[in-house]
Parts: C-alpha cells; structure tokens; sequence
C-alpha cells in the first residue's frame, strides 16, 4: 500500500513515521488506515531470493525495520581420483555453511550489499602424475575448488543481530572460554571485556562446557560476554585427491556446514568405483559435490543463497 506525503508539491513515499511519546520521538512499526477494514499503510510484507552468485545491492522497503534471512554459503567441489597407485576415489565437498531464519535489524531506505557465494568446480583426476582436465571446466590441479562465502552487509561489515549474552570464564593469554555452549554456533563473534575486536568462535569442543577463540583473551576473570550472529555462511571446502590415507573430503563451512564423505581409499573399502557423496545442509542450495573415480561424474558444488522476507 504505502505512505505518501505531499513535500513542495512532490509525492513521496514516507520511509519513517514518528510519534512523541512521553517527550520522546520514537518510529512507529506501522501506522494503519481504515478502507473497509484497517489496513496497514507504512509496512508492506515482503520477500526476495537472491539464487546467483555474485554480488548486488538491496534496499530495505519503507517501514521495514527488522529482515528475516536464510544465508547459505556455497558448496565445495568433488575431489579427484588418484591412479598414481590404486585407483582411490576423491574426498566429496563440502556444503556451504547455514543460517535459517534469523531476524536482523535494518534501518528503511538503507542498502545493504547481498553477496551469493559460488559452488566450487570439481577436481579433474590424477594419473601417474598428469592430470585429465576434460570436461571443462575443471580444477587443474585434481582438488576440487573451495566455494564462496555468502553475507550481507551493510558498508562492507557484515550486519549482525545479538543472539545472547553468557556469564564466561577467561583467562589471560588462553583463547578457551568456559561456558554452557548448547545456543553458541561456530563463526559467532564475540565481545566483551578481555575478548580482541573482531573475534569469532573459532571452534565449540564437543564436551558442551567450553569453546575457542579465533584470538586470545586478555585477562582472567568471569565476565558478560556477548554473542552476534554474523549475517553470513562461508563456502564449503572442495575434496582432496584421493589417497590411502583415506580422510581427504571437504569440510562444511560454518555454521551448520556438513562435510563431504571421505575418500575412497582402499582402507575403508571404497577404491575403484566408489562414490563419495557431497554435504548437504538441508537447505536444498550450497550442496558440496560428489566424487566419483570416473571424471564425468565428478560434481562441481552448487550456489549458496540468500533469502529475505520482511
């Protein structure tokens, strides 16, 4: 529907309306208007998907102040086989990380930068020390290509919402913090006092009581941490060549990334024609490929995505 006012003689859609409430000017949510029955006037719910890879801008829509969005990373390309030896199938990729649903304050009219990570190629194979590079396109090097992180960002920071904050112990010169980590997720930033500018949780130990830093702490002491989830899911790894050490799949970007089935090394039985399938999120987009000994059935990964509702 949307609000329009008269300025010199112009229409305009308003972007923001205010009213004093208690001396104070506060934005309103929405202002509605009777035509048969009360509609809303300001806000208008919405969505958009952003499905391929590259880079574009956004801008949010009149009286919109909060995004719901799914980010997906994309998915690592399928590893090579390797017939230096035996034939050993190549590590699957990984998928894109994955962020469902989350909600993400914005400011109406602002732009903000969606970026949609590429799925990585897959891996050409290996044979004594050449490499088959047809079809194309293909990685030359028979590993498949890491794939693209997807964000959205505002100035080129990615935006964030505070998804909590946690009574943590630290101590000085140590990056493990002590704290209950059921609601934390890799790739979460971190801040608070003795925490660096710019940490992340680098990793959550499977213990549940404690996770790491991507830096340090500076002091020791119990202290109110808080805890942003970057709008942001980093692309899946691509698969190594195959080998007999058997464990050379693409790990699943963060968060909520799945890794790749390993290799298909003949310690684990795989070997000649096996397959080896690529993580998958669930969220039907950033799928890491699969491996297979045969070149034709390599898998490059698939995009990530963006989705936004409002």
């Amino acid at each position: 529907m949307g609000l329009h006012v008269k300025d010199s003689g112009v229409w305009k859609q308003a972007q923001e309306v205010y009213v004093k409430d208690g001396g104070i000017w506060k934005p309103c949510v929405d202002v509605y208007v009777k035509d048969t029955t009360w509609k809303g006037a300001l806000y208008e719910a919405g969505s958009e998907n952003f499905t391929t890879d590259g880079s574009t801008t956004f801008t949010v829509p009149a009286g919109v102040y909060t995004l719901t969005a799914t980010v997906v990373g994309g998915g690592g390309g399928g590893g090579g086989g390797d017939s230096s030896g035996d034939m050993w199938t190549g590590g699957a990729g990984g998928s894109g990380g994955y962020i469902n649903e989350k909600t993400f304050p914005v400011t109406p009219a602002e732009e903000l930068t969606i970026i949609v990570g590429a799925g990585g190629l897959r891996a050409s194979q290996n044979f004594n020390g050449w490499h088959q590079v047809e079809p194309s396109p293909m990685d030359y090097i028979a590993i498949g290509q890491d794939a693209g992180d997807s964000a959205i960002q505002r100035s080129s920071t990615d935006i964030d919402s505070v998804e909590s904050t946690l009574s943590c112990g630290t101590v000085n010169t140590d990056a493990t913090v002590t704290v209950s980590t059921t609601t934390l997720l890799v790739g979460m930033k971190v801040t608070g006092t003795g925490i660096p500018a710019d940490t992340t949780i680098a990793s959550i130990n499977a213990n549940e009581l404690d996770f790491e830093l991507s830096a340090a702490a500076t002091v020791t002491d119990t202290n109110d941490l808080t805890f942003s989830l970057p709008a942001r899911a980093t692309g899946g790894k691509g698969g190594d060549r195959g080998n007999a050490n058997c464990d050379v799949r693409g790990v699943g970007g963060t968060p909520n990334g799945e890794d790749g089935d390993k290799s298909g090394g003949l310690c684990y039985g795989y070997g000649y024609n096996g397959t080896q399938i690529g993580g998958d999120n669930g969220s039907g987009y950033g799928e890491g490929g699969d491996s297979q000994r045969s070149t034709d059935n390599n898998e490059h990964g698939t995009d990530g995505a963006i989705l936004l509702s409002w």
